[in-house]
């Protein structure tokens, strides 16, 4: 598998990039570019969970992410930080 920056090298060098107020690069592909290199631009979503816009003749029609119904670490365990206590020897009396 490429790397990510390669991944994303090619994705700006080949296809849309237009810039979005809040300074992130909102990424745009055609459905006929789309079907041609379908693989690669899902290992680009995949190892860099930025969000491709498919556009059928300049309209936007369907967004491709990364799934996001698995939280984070963070999200799962943060409440928590800070309030864990810690013990060396876990059977040693309190």
């Amino acid at each position: 598998m490429k790397s990510t920056e390669s991944l994303l090298l090619k994705f700006v060098n080949d296809y849309s990039c237009d810039h979005v107020i809040t300074e992130s690069i909102m990424k745009t592909v055609s459905k006929r570019k789309l079907k041609s290199k379908l693989l690669e631009f899902l290992c680009f979503v995949e190892a860099e969970g930025e969000e491709i816009v498919v556009t059928d003749r300049g309209n936007p029609v369907i967004t491709i992410t990364r799934d996001r119904s698995a939280p984070s670490t963070d999200e799962l365990f943060g409440p928590m930080r800070g309030k864990v206590k810690y013990f060396e020897d876990v059977t040693a009396p309190l």
